[in-house]
């Protein structure tokens, strides 16, 4: 055996037993490389990783149920075929991109050429000193050969100079430039996830962090509340006003969400009138009390502007479910029950917020 004292400790812990045998050794192997797998899993569009992971989670589940190393040897070649697979999509996936790196890649070929353009220039002026050399060697008068070294020691030391200033130059140059392009890429990155309408993160932001923050709470069981609210009847909104005044109040809506709720806590716009927030720490009473307060905050709001000259009000109210994380969860069914107390919210009469604790009582 070659694990240390603590390792074997833990193993033993986790395993409830004394002995530990290869077998033992090997799920947990296992079970420790799926979780990494799937916190590490590349997302992209079109590469299906919530299937992936889940189908890791399927693999961690049947680690518990299996007997012999048999058994446990197939589980291993399921897994290796499914890690292979994935990362060929993914390897797929990155070839189609290839494209958006010939900016970055002109650049650079650009900064090349401009070196070598330098150091063609600065040869040929030297190819000149060193005939100015050879020729002045073949002096006979040493006035004037001294003369000669003179001027051609001063003109290496200005090409030097010169070279030495055209390649800081260009070098600052593409320095700017890579810091523009990091900036341009780090925006277009977080503008892929923000929303355009309200400035909240969207939908894909929110998938990102869902997982990674039940993939979180199975690690330090920490929990997290998950909110799902909309806006009650924004469609007359849109069709007695207009849609320019439906995004301004959606705007409002997600304004007041994030004034509401805590810094840390995270606030998303999933679709048209549609938003979700994820509460830190909360469950239970002190997620819905939260929640309450933002449906308060916004009945008291009043949204005013002026349609042909005289003032128009608008007054909203919104529905809201709540929803906390459970050890077995995907984003898939934390977000399934959050919407469906809010839908309840919404049979009820809108205007109010439902727990997930109420779904049994309606026969969910």
């Amino acid at each position: 055996m070659f694990f240390r004292k603590k390792d074997e400790m833990e193993i033993k812990l986790a395993s409830g037993k004394n002995d530990i045998s290869p077998e033992a050794c090997l799920k947990s192997i296992i079970a420790s490389l799926l979780q990494i797998i799937g916190i590490y899993a590349k997302e992209g569009e079109g590469l299906e990783t919530s299937k992936y992971k889940q189908q890791l989670r399927d693999i961690s589940m049947k680690l518990k149920e299996i007997e012999d190393i048999f058994e446990l040897n197939q589980l291993k070649n399921d897994l290796t075929r499914l890690i292979l697979r994935q990362k060929e999509a993914e390897r797929i996936y990155d070839e189609k991109r290839i494209s958006e790196l010939k900016e970055i890649i002109r650049l650079l070929i650009k900064a090349l050429n401009k070196f070598l353009s330098d150091d063609k220039e600065f040869s040929q002026g030297v190819e000149k000193d060193i005939s100015r050399l050879e020729g002045a060697s073949r002096l006979e008068d040493i006035r004037l050969i001294k003369q000669e070294l003179s001027q051609v020691v001063g003109q290496l030391q200005e090409r030097l100079k010169e070279r030495q200033s055209r390649l800081e130059k260009t070098a600052d140059e593409l320095a700017v430039r890579v810091v523009e392009l990091e900036e341009k890429l780090s925006q277009m990155t977080e503008e892929a996830l923000i929303d355009e309408t309200t400035k909240l993160f969207n939908r894909r932001a929110l998938m990102r962090r869902l997982e990674e923050e039940i993939t979180r709470f199975n690690v330090t069981n920490i929990p997290f509340s998950l909110v799902i609210f909309d806006v009650d009847h924004f469609k007359q909104v849109n069709d007695e006003h207009n849609h320019l005044i439906g995004d301004k109040v959606l705007y409002m809506v997600g304004r007041i969400a994030k004034e509401t709720f805590r810094a840390d806590d995270f606030v998303a716009r999933m679709a048209g009138d549609e938003f979700a927030a994820m509460l830190f720490g909360s469950t239970g009473t002190d997620s819905w009390n939260a929640v309450e307060r933002l449906r308060s905050n916004i009945a008291k709001k009043v949204f005013k502007y002026e349609r042909d000259g005289k003032p128009v009000s608008i007054k909203i109210s919104i529905s809201a479910g709540v929803a906390w994380v459970r050890s077995d969860d995907t984003p898939e069914t934390l977000l399934e029950r959050a919407d469906k107390a809010m839908y309840l919210a919404k049979q009820r009469g809108r205007d109010q917020v439902v727990p997930e604790s109420e779904l049994k009582e309606e026969g969910e």
